[in-house]
């Protein structure tokens, strides 16, 4: 079998380690340092050392696997058993290979690249292997993180698949099924070949013919969306298809639930790409619903806009949902996934004249979504909200600003908060309000102060 090169398999790798050694929670700082192959170069930005070399180590991998953030309930899986009772074959002494350098190093590029040059059709013998469920955790593991990485490598080396598709649709589907071995495919979904518009339709087709399969508010009919939506979206990386356009627009008026949240996520993602022509045949047709259905579609598009997506969702909804006094908790949520972008061109993205006002309170109420579970904003936001207090030519933006303020001042002191507010120039019932709410919110995160 050809040898695959391993420049080749540098992305994969990045996925493997992260999948393996359990850093699942550094995985976007990891990929945020790659650039794509097709660009004809890699980079990668150092990560530090995951793992430590330790007589314990081999069971830390597999905690600090469980534990990380798949977005998935996992039940903890108990140590793995010393007794293997995986079928043998050309694969077994790779993989064990693999097992051992994994539990020491990161480094486990060249006992990859040996696992899956083993045979001819490795990649359908991995999926086979995992399917049948036997083995210890930690080759279970490992199957997972080989499968994985042969999925998502591209260009697709030659030898590695007899039937490629046909292990993608099937993994996929013990995915969606919920299948313990294959709790974390989806990590490589991102990165995966031909999760496309084929796949979504074959998935719905078969939730058609047996709609009970995917209990509504199940787990399985959650997972089942997001590979449709995965497959869909991938079918617009230029311009959106003239077919999926067509089913877009039939799904937003279906009388089916399902399927107007499907296209509600098509229509998020849209707001990703420059070409707006298709966004606005979209609105358009919106626009003749009554005010309760726009509503409904306006918030299922913040529910599943992306962060990079929210400046252009707002530029076309914000008017809408100002109008009709709309501050609920998908505003929140989409702003909570624009954590990493600046605020400050968002909340004067129309200037501070006193015909913005209504807009700016509107984005201050969504900035509350910015806080993080210790209650603390980006620290552009937190900036950004101070300069507000002090200096919008509106007492009542200054108002609103100063009361995010309040829930987001953390450990900083009292007596810098106390300077804000003599500056804001707020009136006196609104800076109590406000010091009710600064003081509310440190004794809820911090506790009451020792002097009462």
């Amino acid at each position: 079998m050809k040898r695959l090169p391993l420049l080749t398999m540098t992305v994969g790798m990045i996925l493997a380690l992260w999948m393996f050694i359990g850093i699942g929670r550094d995985h976007d700082r990891i990929g945020s340092g790659l650039t794509s192959p097709s660009e004809g170069s890699l980079e990668l930005t150092q990560s530090e050392p995951a793992v430590e070399s330790s007589g314990d180590s081999g069971n830390q991998i597999f905690e600090e696997y469980e534990s990380s953030d798949s977005g998935e309930p996992i039940t903890p899986a108990q140590n793995p058993s010393p007794v293997s009772t995986l079928r043998s074959g050309p694969w077994s002494e790779p993989l064990l290979r693999l097992i051992e350098k994994g539990k020491h190093s990161s480094d486990v590029a060249q006992e990859l690249t040996d696992l899956l040059e083993c045979q001819n059709g490795i990649g359908d013998q991995l999926l086979q292997l995992l399917a049948e469920g036997q083995g210890t955790l930690f080759e279970k593991r490992a199957l997972l993180v080989a499968l994985g990485t042969a999925l998502s490598m591209n260009p697709i080396p030659p030898g590695i698949w007899i039937d490629r598709r046909g292990v993608l649709e099937w993994a996929v589907d013990l995915w969606i099924e919920g299948f313990e071995d294959f709790d974390h495919l989806n990590r490589w979904f991102d990165s995966t070949r031909g999760i496309d518009g084929n796949l979504s339709f074959s998935l719905i087709d078969d939730f058609l013919s047996e709609p009970e399969k995917y209990p509504e508010g199940s787990a399985m009919r959650t997972r089942w969306r997001e590979v449709v939506l995965r497959g869909l979206k991938s079918e617009m990386s230029q311009k959106t298809p003239p077919w999926l356009e067509q089913w877009t627009l039939d799904w937003l008026e279906s009388e089916d639930a399902e399927f107007q949240k499907i296209a509600q996520g098509v229509v998020a993602h849209m707001y990703s790409s420059e070409d707006s022509s298709f966004r606005k045949k979209v609105l358009s047709r919106i626009r003749t619903r009554d005010i309760p259905t726009q509503l409904d579609v306006g918030k299922g598009i913040l529910l599943q806009s992306d962060g990079q997506e929210l400046i252009r969702v707002l530029d076309e909804w914000a008017d809408f949902f100002i109008r009709n006094e709309y501050r609920g908790s998908e505003l929140l949520t989409a702003f909570h996934r624009a954590r990493e972008q600046p605020l400050k061109p968002l909340l004067y993205r129309r200037g501070d004249k006193v015909d913005s006002d209504s807009y700016r309170l509107w984005v201050l109420y969504g900035a509350l979504g910015g806080r993080d579970s210790g209650g603390s904003y980006p620290s552009e936001w937190m900036q950004t909200l101070e300069e507000t207090a002090r200096l919008d030519p509106s007492q009542g933006v200054r108002f609103l600003a100063l009361r995010l303020c309040a829930m987001g001042w953390g450990q900083r002191s009292e007596e810098e908060w106390t300077a804000l507010t003599r500056i804001s120039g707020v009136n006196p019932e609104q800076l109590n309000q406000a010091h009710g709410l600064f003081q509310g919110t440190r004794e809820k995160f911090y506790g009451p102060r020792e002097n009462e």
